[in-house]
């Protein structure tokens, strides 16, 4: 989302909570090249290994391929970002994201859920959230499935 400052990166379809909006807002990303995460990013090409990897992944990437990043989430996540071109919209004005936890709270098969605190710096403002992702595999892929319990506090660039 562009605009209010109560928008939250990677939104849960409009159901994450907001003090200011209801509305999508971009995941939190980290440029290329921008101080060292917390957890690394392989290659938008390459699998993401662990759960931990596809979600840090998920968000770098789509700082600079939206697309790459849409393709890490199934089906479900899809319907709750909505499209593909309202997730870049909502990702335009990321440039870069850290992790301060970003940890496996469960994890059974081929299913997990990670934790998650991340500072989003965008161009106009800078997101403080916290939340949860449950993934799926596929084949030796993890892919984030659903976004849950996103609470993001704005505050200046």
């Amino acid at each position: 989302s562009s605009g209010g400052s109560g928008d939250n990166h990677v939104a849960s379809g409009g159901k994450t909570k907001s003090t200011a909006s209801k509305e999508k807002a971009p995941a939190p990303k980290a440029k290329t090249g921008a101080a060292a995460p917390s957890a690394p990013a392989p290659a938008s090409s390459a699998p993401a290994s662990s759960p931990v990897d596809t979600v840090a992944s998920f968000y770098k990437t789509s700082i600079d391929d939206p697309n790459a990043a849409w393709a890490m989430g199934t089906d479900r996540l899809h319907g709750q970002l909505g499209s593909a071109e309202s997730f870049a919209g909502q990702e335009s004005t990321l440039e870069s994201i850290d992790f301060p936890k970003l940890e496996v709270v469960q994890q059974s098969g081929d299913r997990a859920t990670v934790s998650f605190s991340s500072v989003a710096h965008h161009t106009d403002k800078t997101d403080h959230c916290t939340g949860s992702a449950e993934l799926v595999k596929s084949g030796q892929n993890w892919l984030l499935d659903y976004l849950s319990d996103v609470n993001c506090t704005p505050g200046p660039a």
